[in-house]
């Protein structure tokens, strides 16, 4: 369709029709700009395009198989190189089937000790045999496929036919080292300048001071000057590579050692552009087996590397869309509710997409917690407004069989009105059910923790380390409203004895039961805890010093009148106690705790069973006075 300014576009037009008051058909007519979407499936059909020529007319086998070795994919280019027809490669199971009858053995060895270490095939050179019984000569370059546990599912690889590169060096070391008979050299060396003039890959003889001996007419043509010229001349004079100097360690390693490397090297060619060459170095040896030169044989793989990134990206598009059938996915048009959903979206709430059809908006309003679907709702318009790149909430779904499943809901609109409306939004549900019931029993652990560390295990009161928390709290809070504030410290008199004729055991119900009568006399807002063994502190926020003595006396007073029974005995128990009230000059709630400990000390002194108050010589004053 044409725009008013002349632009053309893509569009998706959806007509309906209604009959009219007048009995005429009237029509309604959607139009929607689907002009991105068409040149993205463009932009996919081309890539998918160019990976299908790659794999069958180029000279490469492409392959996956499982973590068994089990094909599940050769490409067509395997039937023209080994000769077989599609139903007999369909009966070549694992890729082991292709290797010649004899090494089978020593090969499956080696592979899967690649595999068992899921390590990636790197210029892995083994070899096919043809139909007609010949063998071939690859390199295989593979990676492991994990999926999202790491656990290895497969490989996915390439296959390159290097028999010519094979019988290239084996021809050169060959007729290299034979000197039997000078006419049969001479006319193989004949030849073999014949074939290396007559192939594309580049080959090159060096010596152990890397200096240029015989060079193809391939080579030459790629760094840019004549074979004469190379000859006798060191690479370093044509090639200043960083590279380079790794190259030149191969070379050395393979004289050294007589075994040949493989490497790769990206050199710039004659035109200046940069080229990736997959190299082999092998030595040629002389009658007494010494290396006497080394000859490299390289193919230009820059194009190869590209088909292999794009046969990954193919690879990764394809994991994540295998990824994605794990969690549930939605289409909504925002305008007109329509929705659609996958199987596995409806699975994860025990239901069929058949059983909550007919399929709607309002069907994921039905199944939504009342309250996420409020939260749900402003997220969206946060969303819609431009606020949040992302729509993403966390509701509660209600089950088939009853029980509620927590989803993560994220999603983002793809495609908007013409007046910047929501149109077409995409998004997909993930079960977060065992994340929740984690988060919540780390929530649940973390206030027992903390319950633990603030807590007396015996009386159940607040330990000494919350006592302090609080009372520096207080301390702080007085400092800036100058509000009274008091503290008493009690202990129980004679507990010694309690514990020696009686027991331990009893003594820990002594200590509860005078936690029970103290805890009956405080208000809600007195701070009581056990900061000791026998000793007790009592925080009174909002307490002058004339009421904290008046409560103290009332608590020693019912503590004495009111014994504990234990095994059909009454034990008496009386308490010391010392008050004291927070005045000026004091700075923390240690100096409050120290005068009451003071007055405490005093009460013991005088007698026990009576109150002290820090700084009063009179008697303790009895509640009604």
């Amino acid at each position: 369709m044409v725009k008013q300014d002349g632009t053309i576009f893509w569009a998706q037009v959806e007509i309906s029709y209604s009959l009219g008051d007048k009995k005429e058909y009237q029509a309604r007519i959607l139009i929607s700009d689907i002009s991105e979407r068409k040149r993205i499936e463009n932009l996919l059909q081309i890539t998918e395009k160019r990976l299908s020529v790659l794999a069958e007319y180029s000279r490469v086998i492409f392959w996956e198989v499982d973590a068994e070795g089990l094909y599940n994919y050769i490409s067509p280019t395997c039937l023209s190189i080994l000769g077989y027809t599609s139903v007999e490669i369909s009966a070549k199971k694992y890729f082991y089937d292709l290797h010649p009858d004899e090494g089978r053995a020593a090969f499956k060895v080696a592979a899967f000790e690649q595999i068992d270490r899921q390590l990636p095939f790197r210029n892995f050179e083994n070899m096919l045999q043809t139909k007609d019984g010949q063998v071939i000569w690859v390199s295989t370059n593979a990676l492991p496929i994990l999926d999202e546990n790491g656990k290895l599912t497969g490989y996915s690889g390439v296959d390159i036919d290097i028999t010519e590169h094979k019988l290239v060096a084996a021809a050169v070391v060959e007729r290299e080292a034979s000197k039997r008979e000078q006419a049969a050299l001479a006319k193989a060396d004949a030849e073999r300048r014949l074939l290396l003039d007559n192939i594309q890959t580049q080959v090159w003889y060096l010596t152990d001071d890397h200096t240029y001996g015989r060079v193809n007419v391939a080579h030459a043509a790629f760094i840019g000057v004549s074979k004469e010229r190379l000859a006798f001349k060191s690479m370093y004079d044509f090639v200043q590579n960083d590279r380079l100097d790794h190259f030149i360690q191969d070379v050395k390693q393979v004289f050294a050692t007589g075994q040949a490397i493989h490497s790769e090297l990206r050199l710039p060619n004659a035109d200046g552009e940069w080229r990736l060459l997959k190299i082999l170095t092998s030595a040629i040896l002389n009658a007494d087996g010494l290396v006497r030169q080394v000859v490299c044989s390289a193919d230009d793989i820059t194009e190869r590397k590209q088909a292999e990134e794009a046969l990954r990206y193919a690879h990764w598009k394809l994991e994540s869309t295998i990824e994605g059938t794990h969690v549930g996915t939605w289409e909504w048009n925002v305008q007109t509710g329509e929705t659609t959903f996958n199987e596995i979206w409806a699975q994860m709430l025990g239901y069929s997409l058949a059983e909550l059809a007919p399929i709607s908006i309002k069907t994921w309003e039905m199944l939504n917690h009342p309250d996420d679907l409020i939260r749900s709702g402003e997220l969206l318009a946060h969303h819609f407004m431009g606020k949040s790149l992302y729509y993403e909430c966390e509701p509660r779904m209600k089950h088939k069989d009853g029980h509620w499943v927590w989803i993560q809901d994220r999603g983002r609109v793809v495609t908007w009105t013409e007046d910047n409306k929501p149109l077409l939004m995409l998004g997909i549900h993930t079960d977060i059910s065992v994340r929740k019931a984690s988060e919540e029993k780390i929530r649940l652990l973390n206030i027992e923790l903390e319950n633990l560390t603030l807590t007396d295990f015996l009386t159940n009161l607040f330990n000494r380390r919350y006592f302090m928390l609080r009372g520096t709290e207080a301390v702080k809070r007085v400092m800036r409203n100058t509000e009274p504030l008091s503290l008493l410290m009690l202990d129980i008199d004679l507990f010694k004895k309690v514990n020696d004729n009686y027991g331990h055991e009893v003594g820990d119900l002594a200590l509860q039961h005078v936690a029970r009568v103290l805890k009956s006399c405080l208000r809600e807002i007195d701070i009581l805890a056990r900061i000791g063994g026998e000793e007790f502190a009592v925080l009174l926020p909002n307490m002058g010093q004339a009421e904290a003595a008046i409560l103290a006396e009332r608590v020693r007073k019912l503590i004495q009148d009111t014994p504990f029974e234990t095994g059909g005995k009454a034990i008496a128990i009386t308490i010391s106690l010392g008050a004291a009230v927070f005045e000026n000059g004091m700075a923390a709630i240690d100096d409050l705790l120290r005068n009451a400990d003071a007055a405490l000390y005093e009460a013991k002194r005088s007698g026990r069973n009576c109150v002290v108050i820090f700084g009063d010589n009179l008697p303790p004053p009895t509640e009604g006075k």
